[in-house]
């Protein structure tokens, strides 16, 4: 396999950017996604939180964890920093806060604007083991 490289040397005292031919055998490029796309531990755990909230805003069935609460399991469950996380919680902007939580619902399939379906889902997670339902009670 033959790539192309741009090296840095130094010519006549001036660094000069020169192309030279590479050759790799065997070498493998896997593509993760973009840096920026890739959400922390935190993120998802704080994501995780507000989907349960917006459970809560749409359903008046349902009582959610407060945040200290929140920050306990992230400690005692999760092995998460619970200040950091608390810190999100409290000083996060709240459009990030919210766009945390409908993408998290989306990725269960859950669409964020249709109450009936966060309801159903609510009742579906309300007080298990799940990720969302665990922050979730009834009234």
């Amino acid at each position: 396999m033959r790539l192309i490289a741009c090296v840095k040397v130094k010519q006549n005292g001036r660094s000069v950017m020169k192309l030279r031919f590479v050759f790799a055998v065997g070498l493998g490029v896997v593509s993760i996604g973009s840096p920026a796309l890739a959400q922390s531990k935190y993120d998802v755990f704080v994501g995780q939180y507000m989907a349960a909230a917006h459970v809560v805003t749409n359903c008046d069935e349902f009582t959610v964890s407060s945040a200290q609460e929140a920050g306990t399991i992230a400690k005692t469950q999760e092995g998460l920093r619970r200040q950091k996380v608390l810190k999100s919680l409290f000083y996060g902007k709240t459009a990030w806060l919210n766009a945390q939580g409908d993408s998290t619902l989306s990725e269960r399939g859950v669409d964020p604007k249709n109450t009936k379906k966060i309801c159903r889902f609510g009742r579906a997670v309300v007080g298990t083991d799940d990720a969302i339902g665990r922050f979730l009670g009834k009234k």
